[in-house]
């Protein structure tokens, strides 16, 4: 008796395949489309309740919300997001410190393209001077950055220098009560 090999064919369940995502399951949207909470999530890398915390913190986040409560983020969305985690995680901003930075920046209305918050883009970018060279746009930014830099480090300075004097007002004033209390 001869054994022939005999090839066994296994049949899958009808798998449903999305045409719209990739080999990881990743669904494929245009640049411009809305995202869903769970997808901002996973692009930016926090759980989806920090994004809704977000929300209550920084007034500058407003998804679109739908019947039932669901949130759809735009482009603008996502990029205000991804520059509020990578100061809070990368940078090591307080949500404080984020709230003010953000409140500046919407006061000064000087948002540096670096911090991409203009939310323009590309195709919104036009060239206005054909004969400006693009070295001559980033010598003015830098010029004009060092510039906003230098008067924010003298800021930061004599703020530092007001606190200190104000702490050692303090220190003074808790050494006085000490003694009151030690003779007391």
């Amino acid at each position: 008796m001869t054994q022939g090999n005999s090839v066994q064919i296994i049949s899958q369940p009808n798998e449903k395949v999305n045409p719209d995502s990739d080999n990881n399951g990743v669904t494929k949207k245009e640049p411009g489309a809305f995202r869903t909470i769970s997808e901002v999530a996973d692009e930016i890398h926090v759980p989806q309740h920090v994004l809704r915390f977000w929300e209550t913190r920084f007034p500058q986040v407003q998804p679109i919300k739908r019947s039932g409560g669901r949130r759809y983020y735009r482009v603008e969305d996502i990029t205000l997001l991804k520059y509020i985690s990578e100061l809070l995680y990368i940078q090591g901003y307080t949500i404080k410190g984020v709230q003010r930075l953000l409140q500046e920046e919407l006061l000064n209305n000087k948002v540096s393209d670096n911090k991409q918050l203009n939310f323009k883009s590309e195709s919104d970018i036009s060239i206005t001077n054909e004969s400006q060279s693009p070295n001559d746009d980033l010598t003015n930014t830098d010029e004009n950055n060092q510039q906003d830099l230098r008067k924010e480090l003298e800021k930061l300075k004599n703020e530092k220098s007001m606190l200190i004097d104000s702490l050692k007002n303090v220190l003074v004033e808790l050494q006085e009560l000490r003694k009151i209390i030690a003779e007391a």
